[in-house]
């Protein structure tokens, strides 16, 4: 016993299971603790004969216990990992289908599928990730994403609105006027003229 838990040590410390070691894939979760037991049982058993063998077992083995532990990591429902909200890769996840698909129907329940859970769960964690509901944060998205493209580009409010995910001009317009207190076509004018006077006086220094 004493050369397997040598090996094992070895094994260890020098970091040979993540390096050089890849568990087999058709291994079920359900027969890993045989599994894993049968390798320690048979590297203890040829450890004295062939040392290689049994320090190969070992690192299976262990490569085993390694990718469990990464499958239940990444299984695990994000309130036992972060009691406070999302985790990370949720987050990801989300951010990446916001960008893809703010032009569009956005659902609350899409967004609780790609995080694996349910609405109501969902709904508080993404609360507590994001300090706001989800619906507020697909709206903020929007207006600022109508507000980019009122100044990059000469396009009407209508296809702004539009491509912004709002119904229409008039949903774009109404949103807007609360969250920003001014309508979309004057708050476009008075930044325009603010960029073009800005630049004019990079450029001319009698508007510096």
């Amino acid at each position: 016993m004493f050369a397997t838990q040598t090996i094992a040590a070895r094994a260890t410390q020098t970091g040979e299971i993540s390096r050089s070691f890849s568990p087999r894939e058709d291994v079920q979760a359900s027969a890993l603790p045989k599994r894993i037991a049968d390798l320690l049982r048979d590297a203890q058993r040829t450890a004295r004969e062939d040392r290689g063998e049994a320090e190969r077992r070992i690192q299976e083995a262990m490569a085993l216990v390694q990718r469990e532990g990464l499958r239940l990591l990444e299984a695990a429902a994000p309130g036992e990992l972060d009691r406070g909200g999302l985790a990370p890769w949720q987050m990801r996840r989300i951010d990446a289908h916001l960008a893809a698909n703010l032009d569009g129907s956005v659902r609350v329940t899409d967004l609780a599928a790609i995080a694996k859970l349910s609405v109501s769960h969902f709904s508080r964690a993404f609360a507590a990730s994001y300090g706001m509901a989800p619906r507020d944060h697909i709206l903020n998205l929007r207006l600022e994403q109508a507000r980019a493209m009122m100044l990059d580009s000469a396009e009407p409010l209508g296809r702004i609105a539009i491509a912004c995910g709002f119904s229409d001009q008039a949903h774009l317009s109404n949103r807007f006027r609360r969250a920003f207190d001014v309508s979309p076509n004057a708050w476009r004018r008075q930044n325009l003229r603010g960029a073009a006077l800005a630049d004019m006086g990079s450029a001319d220094p009698a508007y510096a």
